[in-house]
């Protein structure tokens, strides 16, 4: 979901659609729920990241990491977005990602509300919605692959204008593939329930990547694709990007992209930075 207003505010005026949209709603919350609830009794498997290792972040592609922060750091990821598309030129930020290890293999997130700001054209201006996930990696399969499930929650924190005014649950699952170092691949497919605009029920959001390391751990230039398919047109781009790491704990990044149809944006271009702190409980709550 590159941006909450890639898609249409379409109401919902049909009672029975409204009904619906209501009962998937609270039987997603729950999934949510309980995924938040038992998932650090069910995380129990091998191979998940630990402090000895360099940051790896989602941003600034699409494609959540299918590594989770190791227990006990706090991750903090950050970046701005110039974009250009349908007549209009806006500025996207601060695209705040805040995650917690809070257990082996397992992490919560908040996604904080972007701010979106039209420079020229039409579109408007505005808060984008806040989001709530947790995230338990499966571990490393045969020490190449990489699997994860997250199940998160958007809320109706923005501009109705920008975002639209629906509980929007949504589920994912990210990969990685090892393949001949330093290459691999990596994924995500994504299933969107939007409880305000039953016209874009069900919506997913497929991506497909390929990533080479250079200067060993410090860098990483990657090529994305990214989909938004519904009942209409579908959204798509092409974007890359490059990340560097002077230390194990810092990153900065730089993205480019631009749309593949009508329906997607002309192009974009962004930077950001990510750092994570180690052993947080333990600095904040000495003895702990």
């Amino acid at each position: 979901m590159w941006t909450s207003s890639a898609y249409a505010i379409i109401p919902t005026t049909n009672r029975a659609a409204r009904i619906r949209n209501t009962r998937c709603f609270f039987a997603c919350a729950a999934v949510v729920l309980l995924s938040v609830i038992f998932a650090p009794v069910c995380a129990r498997a091998d191979g998940c990241v630990d402090n000895s290792q360099w940051i790896n972040t989602n941003r600034p592609i699409q494609t959540t990491s299918a590594e989770v922060v190791p227990t006990g750091s706090l991750q903090i990821e950050n970046g701005t977005i110039w974009n250009v598309g349908q007549g209009s030129k806006a500025i996207d930020g601060p695209e705040t990602f805040v995650r917690f290890g809070v257990y082996h293999c397992f992490e919560l997130q908040f996604v904080a509300p972007n701010y979106f700001h039209t420079i020229k054209g039409s579109a408007p201006s505005g808060f984008s919605d806040s989001a709530i996930s947790s995230e338990y990696q499966l571990g490393a399969l045969a020490d190449r692959y990489q699997l994860s499930l997250v199940t998160a929650l958007g809320l109706p924190t923005g501009d109705r204008n920008i975002a639209g005014s629906g509980w929007n649950p949504y589920f994912q699952l990210p990969w990685q593939i090892t393949l001949i170092d330093p290459w691999s691949v990596s994924g995500m497919f994504s299933f969107v329930w939007y409880t305000a605009h039953s016209s874009e029920n069900p919506t997913f959001e497929p991506t497909f990547a390929l990533g080479r390391s250079f200067a060993g751990n410090h860098g990483t230039v990657t090529a994305e694709y990214a989909g938004i398919y519904d009942h209409r047109q579908p959204s798509q781009i092409l974007d890359g990007y490059v990340q560097w790491r002077p230390n194990m704990h810092q990153q900065v990044d730089l993205e480019s992209g631009f749309g593949l149809n009508r329906s997607s944006p002309d192009h974009f271009l962004g930077v950001g930075y990510s750092f994570r702190f180690d052993d947080v409980l333990e600095h904040l709550i000495p003895g702990n």
